[in-house]
C-alpha cells in the first residue's frame, strides 16, 4: 500500500506537469523516464532488502526533477509541483515519528532554499525587469545549492546506511553467537530450499550422522549430496512445513532419537518464505524415560511384594494372637483361682501390646504409602477418656506408677472424629510414658475451650510422665522411623521405635503435630492440639438404658467357617456364652455343605481356609441365599480392605484379635 500511494502521488505529479506547464515531448519523455527508472529502482531496492538505499534514491530523483523543471521554466511552478508530489512521496515513504533529521533534509532545507530564491528570482509586478546579472547570479546560486543538497543527501545517505549495516553486522553478530551456542541445532531454509541460517550445532550433528561437511548460508539442500541421505520423514517435514503447517515429531536416525521441530517463516504479507527449524538428540533423555518407567514399574511390584507380605505376617501373626488374647479372656471370665487372674491380666497385657507393635507396622507401612485416610464417626469424648484410661489400668496397677486423668472444661461432649485414630495416638504415648517410667506417675491432661466457628471444639491432649527423660541432642531422633534415644533405650526397654513416628504421622492427617518437652532424668511431656466438630447431644441415661438391655442372640444358628483349631474353640466358646447355636466348618467347601443342608441365621467366615477359600465359599453360597448375613472374620490386612469384601458380599468385616463387643454389636446390627 505504501509503494502504490507513492507511485500515484507520483503519476499525479508528472500529469500536472504534462497539463499545465509546456515542456517538449522529447523532454517531457526524457524526464518522465528518468523519473520512472529512479521509481523502480528504489522499489527494487526495496524489495532485495535496501530499503533505505531506496528511500533516498526515490526521494532525490524526485527532488532532482523539481530541480530541472525550475531552471526549464523560470521557477513559476516549483512550490506548486513540490507540495503536490515531492512532500507526499516523502511522507508515505518514511512514515515521519519524531525524527528530526528528516525533517531537516527533506522539508524544512527544501522549503528555506525555496523561499530564498523566490525573493530573487519571482517576477514581481514592476515598471523595469529586474536586471540580468541578478537573474544569473540567483540561477548560478539556486545550481550551486542544488549540488550541496545533493551532497548532504549524498553524505547522509552513505552515514546512515554505514551505521544500519554496523548495527546489523552486530546484530548479525551476537544472534549467530546465540544460535552456535544453543544446545539445539538450528537452520533456516528459503522457499527454494536455500539454506538461509545455520549453528555449528548443525553442522555438526549432519557431519556425525551423514559424513557431510561445509554445509553453510547460500547452500541449496535439495541440490546438495545431504538431501539424498536424508530419511524421508525427514524430506516429508520439510514439505509439511514450507507448506505452512508446525511439526513437532520424533524421529529414529541411525540408532539415536531426535525431537524436530519446524514452522513456516512468514513475510510482512503473511505469504510463507521460508522455514525454521529445530532438532535435538533426546536419546539419553528417551532411556532415562525407559528406565524410570522400569524402575517404577519394579517399585510398584516391590510395593505389591511388601503388601502380600505384610498382609501374609499380619495373618500368621494376629491367627495364634487371636486365639491366646481369646481363651484369655474366657479365662478371666471363668470360675479361677485367686492367684491365677493377675497371671491372665499380665498375659492378656503382653498379647495386646503385641498386637499393638503388628498394629503399628502396618499402620506405617499404610501411612508411608499414602494409603491412610481419617473417618468421622461420632462418640463421646468423655466415654472415650474413660475406655483410653482403663487400658492402662491394670499396667499401672501391676507396675505401681500412679494413672491420673486431669480435665479442664466439659469433656462430657459428643464430637465427630476419627475415634480410632485418636486412640491410637493416645495408647501410643501412655504405653511410652509406661515404658519409660519405672517410679512415679503417668498423667494424661484434656482441656476443650470453645472454637472460634462455634460448630467446632479445640482439645489439648498431654501425657507426662516421671520417667528416664530425653537428652536435648536426641530429642530429634524419637520422630524418625524404627529409632530411639539411643542404644541403650533400645536394650533396656525394647521397642520398635514406631510409636512416635506413627503418632505424628496421624496428627500430621488430622492438621496437627506433636511437640515434646523433656528433661533428662526427671520425665517427659507429649502434647498435640486438635479440632473436634460437635455432634448432637444424646442423654447418657437413654443409652445407658440402652446399653442394658442388649439383644439376646440365643434364638441365633450360626455357622463359623475357620480351618484354625484354636480359633474354632475361641469363637464357638464366646457363641455359646451369648447362648446361640453354633457349627464349625473347618473349611469352604465344607461351609458350602452346611449351607446347603441346613438354615443358618449368620455366617462367620474366615478368608484364607484349605481347600476352598473365603471369596470362592461366598459366591456359591450368595447365588442360592442372596439375602444371608455373612461377616468376614479375617486377620489378613490390606488396604481399603473392608470395602473391599463388603463389594465381594460380605455384610461385615470383624478383624482378628476381635474385642467380644465389636463382634456382638456387628451381629446384632445385620441379624
Amino acid at each position: 500500500m505504501i509503494w502504490l500511494s507513492t507511485y500515484c502521488a507520483l503519476v499525479t505529479y508528472t500529469a500536472v506537469v504534462a497539463l499545465f506547464v509546456p515542456v517538449p515531448l522529447i523532454s517531457f519523455l526524457l524526464i518522465a523516464g528518468v523519473f520512472h527508472l529512479g521509481f523502480i529502482s528504489s522499489f527494487l531496492l526495496t524489495k532485495y532488502n535496501y530499503a533505505e538505499l531506496g528511500k533516498h534514491t526515490l526521494i532525490l530523483t524526485t527532488y532532482a526533477m523539481l530541480v530541472v523543471f525550475d531552471h526549464m521554466h523560470q521557477k513559476q511552478t516549483f512550490i506548486f509541483l513540490y507540495f503536490l508530489a515531492f512532500l507526499p512521496a516523502a511522507l508515505n515513504v518514511f512514515h515521519f515519528k519524531k525524527n528530526w533529521a528528516f525533517v531537516y533534509f527533506y522539508i524544512l532545507f527544501p522549503l528555506g532554499y525555496i523561499l530564498f530564491t523566490k525573493l530573487f528570482t519571482y517576477s514581481y509586478p514592476s515598471f523595469e525587469p529586474l536586471p540580468y546579472k541578478y537573474v544569473q547570479f540567483v540561477a548560478s546560486l539556486n545550481i550551486l545549492l542544488t549540488f550541496i543538497l545533493f551532497v548532504l543527501f549524498a553524505s547522509y545517505m552513505i552515514y546512515n546506511s554505514q551505521a544500519k549495516q554496523h548495527k546489523m553486522k552486530v546484530f548479525s553478530a551476537a544472534l549467530q553467537t546465540t544460535l552456535d551456542n544453543s544446545a539445539a541445532a538450528i537452520w533456516s531454509i528459503d522457499n527454494d530450499f536455500n539454506l538461509m541460517a545455520t549453528n555449528i550445532k548443525y553442522a555438526e550433528s549432519l557431519e556425525y550422522e551423514f559424513g557431510v561437511t561445509g554445509l553453510k548460508p547460500g547452500i541449496n539442500l535439495k541440490k546438495h549430496l545431504i538431501w539424498q541421505k536424508l530419511p524421508t520423514s525427514l524430506k516429508v517435514q520439510y514439505h509439511e512445513v514450507l507448506e505452512g503447517n508446525e511439526v513437532f515429531k520424533e524421529i529414529d536416525l541411525n540408532g539415536k532419537c531426535f525431537e524436530i521441530k519446524g514452522v513456516p517463516i512468514y513475510d510482512n504479507n503473511i505469504r510463507i518464505c521460508g522455514a525454521t527449524f529445530g532438532s535435538r538428540d533426546i536419546t539419553a533423555r528417551k532411556k532415562a524415560d525407559e528406565a524410570l518407567l522400569h524402575a517404577k514399574k519394579e517399585a510398584e511390584e516391590a510395593s505389591m511384594t511388601k503388601t502380600r507380605f505384610l498382609s501374609n505376617m499380619s495373618h500368621e501373626i494376629r491367627t495364634p494372637l487371636n486365639g491366646i488374647i481369646g481363651i484369655t479372656r474366657i479365662m478371666q471370665d471363668e470360675p479361677n483361682l485367686p492367684e491365677q487372674l493377675p497371671m491372665l491380666k499380665t498375659l492378656q497385657d503382653i498379647s495386646e501390646h503385641t498386637l499393638q507393635l503388628v498394629n503399628n507396622i502396618l499402620d506405617f507401612a499404610k501411612i508411608e504409602a499414602g494409603k491412610a485416610s481419617l473417618e468421622s464417626a461420632r462418640f463421646n469424648l468423655l466415654r472415650f477418656i474413660e475406655k483410653t484410661n482403663s487400658i492402662f489400668l491394670g499396667m499401672a496397677k501391676l507396675r505401681g506408677i500412679e494413672l491420673k486423668v486431669e480435665t479442664e472444661g466439659n469433656t462430657d461432649v459428643y464430637v465427630k472424629g476419627d475415634e480410632v485414630r485418636l486412640s491410637q495416638i493416645l495408647i501410643n504415648l501412655l504405653g511410652n510414658a509406661f515404658k519409660f517410667t519405672e517410679e512415679g506417675k503417668v498423667t494424661l491432661k484434656i482441656k476443650i475451650t470453645e472454637n472460634a466457628d462455634a460448630n467446632y471444639y479445640n482439645t489439648h491432649f498431654c501425657v507426662m510422665d516421671t520417667g528416664i527423660g530425653i537428652k536435648k541432642e536426641n530429642i530429634g531422633k524419637i520422630f524418625e522411623s524404627f529409632s530411639q534415644a539411643d542404644t541403650h533405650t533400645t536394650r533396656q526397654f525394647g521397642g520398635t521405635g514406631l510409636g512416635l513416628s506413627i503418632a505424628d504421622k496421624i496428627l500430621k492427617l488430622m492438621n496437627s503435630h506433636l511437640t515434646v518437652e523433656s528433661e533428662f532424668g526427671k520425665g517427659s511431656s507429649f502434647a498435640f492440639d486438635i479440632v473436634l466438630l460437635k455432634s448432637s447431644f444424646i442423654n447418657n441415661n437413654v443409652e445407658a438404658s440402652v446399653s442394658k438391655t442388649k439383644p439376646s442372640l440365643s434364638h441365633l444358628n450360626i455357622l463359623v467357617a475357620e480351618d484354625n483349631k484354636v480359633n474354632q474353640m475361641v469363637a464357638k466358646r464366646m457363641l455359646e456364652k451369648w447362648e446361640s447355636s453354633v457349627t464349625i466348618a473347618s473349611n469352604g467347601k465344607e461351609a458350602v455343605n452346611f449351607v446347603l443342608k441346613n438354615k443358618f441365621d449368620v455366617i462367620l467366615m474366615d478368608l484364607d481356609m484349605p481347600i476352598m477359600d473365603g471369596y470362592e465359599c461366598i459366591n456359591i453360597i450368595k447365588k442360592s441365599f442372596p439375602k444371608m448375613p455373612v461377616i468376614a472374620l479375617t486377620a489378613a490386612a490390606f488396604d481399603d480392605m473392608d470395602n473391599f469384601l463388603i463389594n465381594k458380599g460380605f455384610s461385615e468385616v470383624v478383624q482378628k484379635p476381635f474385642f467380644p463387643d465389636d463382634l456382638y454389636n456387628k451381629i446384632v446390627s445385620i441379624v
